[in-house]
């Protein structure tokens, strides 16, 4: 027996089923219509696109950063030639040697800002995967095959996932009213309790057998 609850707040936008249907696992049961939760996954998705535009900029800027670092590479190591062999001053070659570790540090902030961004992604992307599979909570399904045997609200009730719903029904069952939305029992497999004697208590194992025999049925067993 399970009892079915809300995991999406929202109003009861269709009821597929009612006390006494036949369901099959996985068995649409209802939908809820939770226009919050829309909402925030459209606006989840568009900050995923922001982190991933800016995380695409901060690459092409490390990609430029990278490019300045190699021409100041190559350009200090020109100049050094040239300032070993006395052909220019020191001062110039000093300042194209600063030039190269500036870059360098460019780099690295660059390289650094891109993980950061890349960070962002991921935390925008697994906030949006999140919403998405809140939102498919909107969709009640049944566990397993069984029969419905409660119905605690209507069409258009304001279901909150604490409880059932506001201003609910009365429970559409045998029983009284729970905070689930349905009830739904398994009935080709029986829990049968039965006493035990206390002498005959030491003989009972795991895995035997027994008969049952019911009033109703007096010639059965």
């Amino acid at each position: 027996e399970a009892f079915i609850y809300a995991r999406a707040s929202g109003y009861v936008k269709k009821r597929y089923v009612d006390f006494g249907d036949r369901v099959t696992e996985g068995q649409l049961l209802a939908e809820i219509d939770s226009p919050e939760l829309d909402n925030q996954v459209a606006q989840a998705g568009s900050a995923l696109a922001q982190a991933e535009g800016q995380a695409a900029q901060t690459r092409a800027q490390l990609e430029n950063q990278q490019a300045q670092l190699n021409l100041a590479r190559v350009t200090w190591d020109r100049y050094r030639i040239l300032q070993s062999r006395g052909a220019i001053a020191r001062q110039d070659a000093d300042q194209q040697e600063t030039n190269f570790h500036t870059n360098e540090a460019s780099v690295r902030a660059a390289q650094a800002t891109v993980a950061a961004a890349d960070e962002n992604v991921k935390a925008a992307r697994s906030n949006l995967d999140r919403l998405v599979s809140l939102q498919g909570f909107e969709k009640l399904r049944a566990p397993f095959a069984g029969i419905i045997t409660a119905r605690n609200f209507d069409i258009g009730a304001l279901i909150s996932t604490t409880g059932s719903s506001q201003g609910a029904p009365p429970s559409v069952s045998g029983g009284s009213s729970g905070s689930e939305m349905f009830r739904l029992a398994r009935f080709d497999v029986l829990r049968i309790l039965v006493d035990v004697y206390q002498e005959d208590a030491p003989w009972v194992k795991a895995g035997q057998t027994g008969e049952v025999f019911v009033q109703e049925f007096p010639n059965r067993k």
